[in-house]
């Protein structure tokens, strides 16, 4: 039977720390190295003494932590000293924790050690039919644990195995270390810990960077953690050591699975970072696979949807429905959940007039599945905007759309850097500098010199590169709304404009003109240096809201790629009614282009709604009725008590029927509303909706149908409605009757 021996005394049991420093320093004393065998049957004498070194290591940087907190600085430095002194000592020994581990994942390592000592003790008690032998294991087991240990209760391989990667870890971080310190000696001790390790089970291979090695036992170290979560009786009842060592891997070392994780899904990330797959979807960027979803079957649909992006002139619905499939393989729980539920919703135009109402932004406010105080800030004040100040920042609007077109592709670069869509890019560029491309979007300075002003001592000469420096300083604010380079959020837009300013407008209470300048939402007040607030100083630049309002009314989309109604030459003009018709009189006119190029329906429907004393506005249909911009025609009736019918055109149904359907409601005096689809300005396929609300000569024709169209809100006739007059075909004819 493998024994220990300390000094001249032959031990039964494994020796303890104490013991193992004292047979260290008598056998250095006698120039003698020592024999330790420890009676757990995986380690060697080599072992032992790593062991005890790592122990003495990691209580020496608990001692540097509390020599940093010190106060007094005699005593401060006495700590350090004694820090220096046990740390040495430990390495000495053979400790291999290098000074780049700190003190959590020391403590993790030494505790997971712990533990499989324990795992090991227990079946040596068990085959000699020790209890007492069995019991006291156990209750290591937990002590361990409960310090922090993440290894659970599982078979006594995959504890080597967890062991085994700790291992190459700590070896990868030991021989970094080393290479810059040009310290050979340490160079071959790191080997030989990666070699003890791989032969333990461990799956870290030679390949894997010191980052993915971080992650893949961080991810470990998450895992073990949960199933201690699940069942605490593995820690005493006490898991909260576990769960602060999953906080850290999750904070510091780059783990992936997060607290919405179960430990099935969990699970499946562990197995799917051990097995090194390669990733099947090339535009996979070294993101790691949630272990929500089927990895391959996604993978799959994402690589089939981005080779769609990549077609000459991109595809919106290709790239709306990538965004969610990224989201479905790499996003967290909730997120992955949210994109799974509305990837089936994302279609095509030609999909259904019902929900193809424009690729614009989305006001609803509902694509965050985990919105925070800001975001629904901007979601309550987006909802209340109902009014641009056209006669005060139109012409300047105009000009800065001009500047966004002729600047698009550099917008367009610095946001495939970025994550951040272009058009909300290029408003925060006007809102700093007008677009002026010689200074930095950080805060307008000029570029060439060191800023001087936060952020301080930023120095570019480049304004693109610039402008991906001062983005990417903002990523966890970009992942906290879920922007992306093709979002059309207007609520997340906003949030992300109003805390890139500064949060000084929000925690006041005061509407922030930097966002909302321009809208009947902001009237006076303005911080004119750094924390001193006027409230009587009107902000004379247009806001991030009417910015970028203005670039989705000009591109008649969202700014970034879509397309859908697209917007004339110069604004829509009326066309005369000719004389004998029959016109109902009293609709009052919605023009969509204020709030949203992809609001025909809504515009059309608040007309009509109207029409009836309903005496509701676009914004209050489109946050009622109108999710996502998908009108829910039925829904809106009935809460205005309007009957609701709806006919499509088919094989049943001729365009003959929509003359006579036409011809009979306006004969009643009940406006209704058309749907068409035809082509924007660029021959993409699109839909639009219009008010009928008269007819001329025999109405059979589509000159003789007068509509109102809401894209500038103009009286015309149907021959003239946007998107249809492009070789569109009517779709359907709907028809409203008061109950």
């Amino acid at each position: 039977m493998p024994k220990a021996t300390t000094g001249a005394q032959v031990l039964e049991r494994e020796p303890t720390k104490e013991e193992m420093i004292a047979e260290w320093k008598r056998s250095m004393d006698e120039g003698e190295d020592p024999f330790i065998v420890i009676t757990n049957g995986w380690d060697t004498p080599e072992d032992a003494r790593r062991k005890a070194g790592n122990e003495m290591i990691w209580e020496a940087k608990k001692i540097r932590a509390q020599a940093d907190t010190e106060k007094n600085a005699i005593e401060k430095q006495r700590l350090k000293n004694k820090a220096d002194d046990l740390a040495a000592a430990g390495r000495k020994m053979g400790g291999v924790t290098s000074r780049e581990i700190d003190q959590e994942l020391a403590r993790n390592i030494v505790a997971n050690e712990r533990i499989l000592d324990a795992r090991m003790a227990w079946l040596d008690a068990q085959k000699k039919g020790d209890a007492a032998g069995k019991k006291q294991a156990e209750q290591d087991a937990r002590e361990a644990r409960k310090m922090g240990g993440t290894i659970p209760n599982c078979d006594t391989e995959e504890m080597k195995r967890m062991v085994g990667n700790q291992m190459i870890l700590s070896a990868k971080i030991l021989w970094a270390e080393a290479h810059k310190e040009h310290d050979p000696a340490n160079k071959e001790k790191a080997e030989k810990l990666a070699a003890k390790g791989r032969a333990m089970g461990g799956t870290i291979t030679l390949q894997d960077d010191l980052a993915d090695a971080q992650r893949m036992i961080a991810n470990e170290m998450i895992w073990g953690a949960k199933q201690i979560w699940a069942a605490p009786i593995q820690a005493g009842g006490d898991a909260s050591g576990a769960a602060a060592s999953a906080k850290y891997a999750r904070g510091h070392m780059g783990g992936t699975i997060t607290i919405d994780h179960s430990v099935e899904e969990a699970g499946r990330v562990v197995a799917d970072n051990r097995s090194h797959a390669h990733s099947k979807y090339s535009n996979a960027k070294d993101r790691a696979w949630n272990g929500i979803y089927d990895k391959a079957e996604w993978e799959n649909n994402a690589q089939y949807l981005y080779n769609m992006t990549r077609k000459p002139g991109g595809d919106k619905w290709a790239n709306d429905k990538l965004y969610l499939a990224e989201k479905i393989l790499y996003g967290s729980p909730k997120e992955a959940e949210w994109a799974k539920q509305n990837f089936n919703k994302v279609t095509k135009p030609s999909e259904g007039a019902e929900n193809s109402q424009g690729a614009g932004y989305d006001s609803s406010g509902k694509q965050n599945p985990d919105p925070g105080p800001v975001y629904n800030h901007a979601k309550e004040m987006v909802s209340k905007i109902n009014k641009i100040d056209q006669d005060k920042f139109g012409k300047e609007l105009q000009k800065f759309t001009e500047i966004y077109k002729k600047n698009l592709d550099v917008y367009e670069r610095i946001s495939k850097k970025t994550g951040i869509p272009p058009q909300l890019i290029a408003a925060l560029h006007y809102r700093e500098s007008s677009c002026d491309f010689t200074t930095y979007l950080h805060n307008g300075q000029k570029l060439g010199k060191k800023t001087t002003i936060v952020p301080v001592g930023v120095f570019f000469t480049n304004f693109e590169d610039a402008a991906v420096d001062a983005l990417l300083r903002k990523e966890k604010l970009r992942d906290s709304y879920h922007l992306s380079a093709t979002s059309n959020d207007l609520v997340a837009m906003m949030a992300y404009a109003e805390v890139y300013n500064g949060r000084g407008y929000m925690n006041k209470g005061r509407v922030s003109p930097y966002a909302y300048s321009g809208t009947n939402v902001y009237t006076k007040g303005k911080y004119v240096s750094d924390g001193k607030f006027d409230p009587n100083v009107v902000d004379r630049q247009p806001g991030v809201y009417i910015l970028l309002k203005a670039i989705e009314s000009a591109s008649g989309s969202a700014g970034n790629g879509s397309s859908n109604v697209k917007n004339p030459s110069s604004k829509p003009t009326p066309t005369p009614t000719p004389s004998g018709n029959h016109m109902i009189k009293g609709v009052p006119a919605v023009d969509q282009i204020p709030f949203s190029a992809s609001g025909c329906a809504i515009a059309s429907f608040t007309m009509v709604a109207n029409f009836y004393g309903a005496d509701t506005d676009f914004n209050s249909v489109s946050k009622k009725y109108a999710p996502g911009n998908a009108m829910d025609f039925p829904r809106a009736s009935k809460a205005v008590n309007l009957s609701y019918q709806r006919y499509d055109v088919g094989t049943s149904f001729t365009k003959n029927d929509v003359y006579r359907h036409i011809r009979a409601s306006i004969d009643k005096g009940l406006p209704c509303i058309v749907s068409s689809d035809g082509h924007d300005r660029n021959g993409k396929a699109s839909t639009h909706f219009a008010v009928v609300i008269g007819y001329t000569n025999e109405g059979n024709k589509d000159s003789d149908i007068i509509i109102i169209d809401p894209w500038g809100g103009v009286q015309t006739t149907l021959d003239h409605m946007q998107i249809y007059k492009s070789k569109g075909k009517i779709l359907s004819v709907r028809e409203f009757k008061p109950k």
